[in-house]
């Protein structure tokens, strides 16, 4: 899957994740947290905004 980076806070000391988008038409929204010792990878609908997936992608990896 080809994407393009968008924000990449993955492994500052912030939240912890990183926005992607998609190159294929119609775009997707792929947000990545890192959680513990893995790598939470959320896959959005077309359309859906990233702003949406990395809220939830930080959520879940911190209750995980």
């Amino acid at each position: 899957m080809r994407c393009s980076l968008l924000q990449d806070n993955l492994l500052g000391h912030s939240d912890g994740t990183m926005d992607l988008r998609t190159k294929a038409h119609p775009s997707q929204g792929v947000a990545v947290s890192y959680a513990r010792r893995f790598l939470l990878i959320l896959v959005g609908h077309p359309g859906i905004h990233g702003g949406a997936l990395n809220t939830k992608a930080y959520h879940t990896s911190a209750y995980i």
